[in-house]
């Protein structure tokens, strides 16, 4: 997540290897971590790790809607 726009892209984009944080980044995951991680690590300076849950409801998988996340979300929308 970044506050300026990145790409100006007509296609697809095929990054050639992980994104670096910047100024402009308010949130990076590389979602890198172990097999069965539970948190995912934001490799911005901002620190908006993601919390990982199980649910029946929402399937194997799924982001914490409790977490940091939301509230990032929410925090760019108001810009």
């Amino acid at each position: 997540i970044s506050d300026i726009p990145r790409y100006d892209v007509k296609g697809e984009l095929i990054p050639q290897g992980k994104f670096d944080s910047d100024a402009h980044t308010i949130a990076l995951w590389h979602f890198d971590e172990l097999h069965g991680a539970k948190v995912f690590r934001d490799s911005s300076d901002y620190g908006y790790d993601l919390t990982a849950m199980n649910d029946a409801e929402i399937g194997p998988f799924a982001v914490n809607k409790y977490s940091k996340l939301a509230v990032i979300w929410a925090n760019i929308k108001i810009k």
